[in-house]
């Protein structure tokens, strides 16, 4: 089992008859490559957040927060690698600035103890969701309260986490089947105002 599938996030979840848009605020003027590193981070980070939204329900993601997800998005971008192998340009169309690509596209992660111990965090606010009360939401008064009635104290709840994290890394490095690869289609055109918009589905 992969590190993404132990801390909930499933990449097949993402990577399966998936459509998404994302768009770089920057000012492009040329038609864009698919080898360039600006519509790659593009793809990778629209992935990203697929894999953390698909893998929470309406209630969870409106009680957690935005900032929450910020946060499991840094990480995620942190720990996870993503390599684009076998770029095909499919199609360049100059006159619309755009172009069509396809491309084997590899995930594995490469975790570290400090974000772990930050994913153990997240996983415990979501598991305490259960025991907020109607209306609250998971601030940070609120996690810690939860926390000390059921570890007794910060402190204990500290010790759990980097136990939790040693081992989530040691299992890390035991674990063969994290890689994953996939064909998948993207297209990048540059808008007359300048924005580059990135497709892509599988």
């Amino acid at each position: 089992m992969g590190l993404g599938r132990k801390v909930g996030l499933s990449i097949a979840g993402v990577l399966c008859a998936l459509s998404f848009v994302a768009c770089d605020g920057s000012s492009k003027t040329s038609t864009p490559k698919c080898s360039d590193k600006d519509v790659q981070d593009e793809v990778v980070k629209t992935i990203v957040q697929k894999m953390i939204e698909n893998d929470f329900k309406k209630h969870e993601r409106e009680k957690l927060g935005e900032a929450y997800f910020k946060e499991w998005m840094s990480i995620m971008q942190d720990i996870g690698k993503f390599k684009f192998e076998k770029i095909v340009t499919e199609k360049t169309d100059d006159d619309r600035k755009r172009v069509t690509c396809s491309a084997d596209l590899t995930i594995n992660s490469d975790p570290n103890k400090d974000a772990l111990g930050k994913m153990f965090i997240l996983t415990t606010k979501r598991e305490l969701l259960i025991d907020l009360e109607p209306g609250e939401e998971m601030t940070d008064k609120n996690f810690e309260k939860l926390i000390k009635k059921q570890y007794g104290s910060m402190s204990a709840f500290n010790k759990e986490k980097d136990k939790e994290a040693k081992k989530l890394l040691e299992d890390a490095k035991k674990d063969k089947e994290q890689e994953q690869t996939v064909r998948m289609e993207y297209t990048a055109q540059i808008t007359d105002d300048g924005k580059l918009i990135v497709k892509a589905h599988l």
